[in-house]
């Protein structure tokens, strides 16, 4: 591997564990704060709804400036409005907080895609996707095991770790990061247009590509919708410690790992696309409603465990897809729809808890049927 690419890989796997050193002291934070259950879900649906309006932005911006600017202003704002957000005592604070919260991680995830892809070349691609998304899932739940240890006595050393830490991110990819060769002057005329999200969906993208695109969403929102419930449920029906339940992300990064190296790069070079991606659906279907009738604790956390691990493996392969054909706007495109999933499943996972703490799960799976039907629209 190139240095250039294990410098990246390195400093992604730092900020994506700093990104999740809040996310098991966030459940707690809202509850000590006596607001309603569905905080959660609309906090996280704020977040998404600035990313989805400023996700074709910068991949417009990405494709003609360096990308360690775009990145470094991300890592930069994001931890800052990580401090708004502590300091919040109302869901409306909690609102402003997370739609800055959300431009800010839109940058870096379009900045990172288009960094990964400009290092890549066409015989390495499908490695560096599966290795980036392998290490970006360890990386998370590293973090969140750090956030659940750091926070359990106070709250508030999670948010100041995380600015910290990516504030380093920020300034390791400015200084030892490539810069791109060649920029181009912004069109300001373009602005208004890529902060249309009426335009986001292309009219001139191939049908399959449509297809994918849909998929995106959808497996987005269902896996939103799962993850947002789960943390929550963990603390507001099993009672757990955000240090439990940062040890139970870090047992699921382990059977994630196992999946990836089993699997994933395997899938990734396999001709059979939509075989391959109708199994990962279908499964993570089931394992996912599997959990409503699933009594016994420790049967119930082995479900979720498999479901997590599943559910990373279709997120290398859409995305790779997608990018076949690669030009640096689609990732922005596609980060957006990814985006609108985040808005969608936070919302239905806040309002659809507060009715039956159970329906989240119901509706996660039926979703991935959806995706299963539409994704047969394909020709083959």
């Amino acid at each position: 591997m190139k240095k250039d690419s294990i410098i990246f890989f390195i400093i992604i796997f730092i900020q994506n564990a700093a990104l999740n050193f809040v996310h098991p002291v966030t459940p707690t934070l809202i509850n000590n704060l006596q607001l309603p259950s569905y905080t959660f879900g609309v906090a996280f649906a704020s977040m998404a709804t600035s990313s989805f309006l400023f996700s074709r932005l910068w991949g417009y911006l990405s494709s003609l400036k360096d990308n360690r600017y775009i990145y470094a202003f991300g890592c930069i704002t994001y931890g800052l409005s990580q401090l708004l957000f502590m300091i919040s005592t109302s869901v409306t604070q909690i609102i402003i907080a997370r739609l800055l919260g959300g431009l800010s991680v839109a940058a870096i995830d379009v900045s990172i895609l288009n960094y990964l892809v400009n290092i890549s070349s066409v015989e390495n691609k499908s490695k560096n996707f599966a290795l980036f998304t392998g290490l970006s899932v360890i990386a998370g739940s590293f973090g969140y095991l750090i956030g659940g240890y750091v926070g359990n006595n106070n709250l508030r050393y999670s948010f100041y770790s995380q600015l910290i830490v990516l504030v380093i991110c920020a300034t390791l990819l400015f200084i030892l990061g490539n810069k791109k060769k060649e920029t181009k002057k912004i069109d300001t005329s373009k602005i208004i247009s890529y902060l249309n999200p009426l335009i986001s969906f292309d009219n001139s993208y191939k049908s399959s590509l449509k297809v994918l695109l849909i998929i995106t969403f959808l497996a987005s929102s269902a896996t939103t919708i799962y993850e947002q419930t789960f943390n929550y449920y963990l603390n507001d029906i099993l009672h757990f410690m955000p240090s439990r339940m940062g040890e139970i992300k870090a047992i699921s990064t382990v059977l994630i790992l196992l999946f990836n190296l089993l699997f994933s790069y395997k899938i990734l070079e396999s001709k059979k696309f939509k075989r391959n991606l109708s199994i990962i659906l279908i499964l993570c279907s089931f394992f996912s409603i599997s959990l409503i009738f699933l009594n016994n604790l420790n049967i119930f956390l082995l479900s979720s465990y498999i479901f997590l691990a599943l559910n990373a493996l279709h997120t290398p392969l859409i995305q790779k897809r997608v990018t076949d054909g690669f030009n640096d706007e689609i990732l922005g495109t596609y980060n957006g729809l990814k985006s609108l999933g985040w808005i969608v499943g936070g919302l239905v996972a806040g309002f659809s808890y507060q009715l039956y703490f159970n329906l989240p799960f119901i509706l996660t799976s039926l979703l991935f049927i959806l995706s299963l039907i539409i994704l047969n629209m394909i020709k083959d």
